[in-house]
């Protein structure tokens, strides 16, 4: 949940900064009510489909952790820059994981709330 909502954050701010896809059926489309709009254009499909094709990758790592291979939740092997190669560091890099994805679950139930019950749909939201 929490990786999940940190995109999500990124996502939601990102499109009430006005960065859209190209084309005029996103332009003017606020984060808020942009689920219904790629509903309702059939868009929707297509990141189920993307989602499909992620998940369905992890689930190598998870059948494998299934069979005791030793591998912790949420590892999925991607180390390219090998930041937890020290076992202090994976220690560190992990709980601060922890730490952005419990604060990233806060801010995007706050920022829904927000944007639902006062209607700011712009970034910074200070209006």
């Amino acid at each position: 949940h929490g990786r999940i909502c940190m995109l999500a954050v990124v996502g939601w701010l990102t499109v009430d900064a006005g960065i859209h896809f190209p084309g005029e059926k996103y332009a003017g489309i606020d984060a808020l009510h942009a689920h219904d709009a790629m509903l309702a254009s059939g868009n929707m499909g297509v990141m189920l489909l993307f989602a499909a094709v992620a998940e369905l990758t992890s689930m190598v790592s998870v059948v494998q952790a299934a069979k005791g291979s030793g591998r912790a939740a949420g590892d999925f092997g991607l180390d390219p820059l090998e930041f937890c190669g020290n076992p202090d560091t994976k220690k560190f890099m992990l709980e601060a994981e922890t730490t952005h994805a419990r604060l990233a679950m806060l801010g995007f139930s706050g920022l829904c709330t927000q944007s639902a019950l006062l209607e700011s749909h712009t970034f910074p939201y200070l209006s």
